[in-house]
């Protein structure tokens, strides 16, 4: 009884390849290179166009095409409806409590967190870097993840990411009208 106890205070893992797979969100294998320590993605193997192919046209590419030794992912988040709450520093502790600590993976090059949100059908964003002068990027477009990334406290449902609390509502920008004749 005590071992049944002990599962249950485990944080849930999975790998995130398998996540994106069972979910059918698009992503490329890419490699990297290395420099001073510093990992940065080598452009040249991320094909032209690549980010309106579907997922099953990743797959084929992946199997087909791409470097076996590719080490990351870069994930189509637009397509898969998915936001990342990138945390690139700051008061980790205070900013996983307020934005919530499950669905995480970690960054390739400093390993910093990267919340998983699934996208509300109605969030106008885009990604927006330094939100509110921090270091939190809202990640919508792409994300590059390591091959090996796990996903912690995944429960097999991501949370909405409830943009009107964090953002705002858009501000509309007033028409110019042209009162000269």
């Amino acid at each position: 009884m005590e071992n049944a106890k002990l599962d249950t205070q485990m944080p849930l893992e999975k790998p995130l390849r398998s996540v994106l797979d069972e979910r059918q969100i698009p992503y490329i294998l890419c490699s990297v290179d290395s420099k001073d320590g510093k990992k940065s993605v080598r452009e040249t193997t991320i094909p032209k166009g690549w980010m309106q192919w579907t997922y099953d046209e990743c797959v084929k590419y992946n199997q087909y095409k791409a470097d076996p030794k590719c080490q990351i992912m870069n994930i189509n988040l637009d397509k898969g409806n998915m936001m990342i709450v990138d945390i690139d520093g700051g008061n980790i502790e205070s900013l996983t409590e307020k934005y919530g600590n499950s669905d995480i993976t970690y960054s390739i090059n400093r390993k910093m967190p990267h919340l998983w949100f699934e996208k509300q059908p109605d969030d106008p964003y885009t990604t927006r870097t330094k939100v509110n002068g921090t270091d939190v990027d809202y990640l919508y477009k792409n994300v590059f993840e390591s091959v090996n990334s796990v996903i912690t406290n995944h429960d097999g449902f991501f949370d909405e990411f409830d943009w009107d609390d964090y953002i705002g509502k858009p501000i509309q920008k007033e028409k110019k009208t042209n009162t000269s004749k």
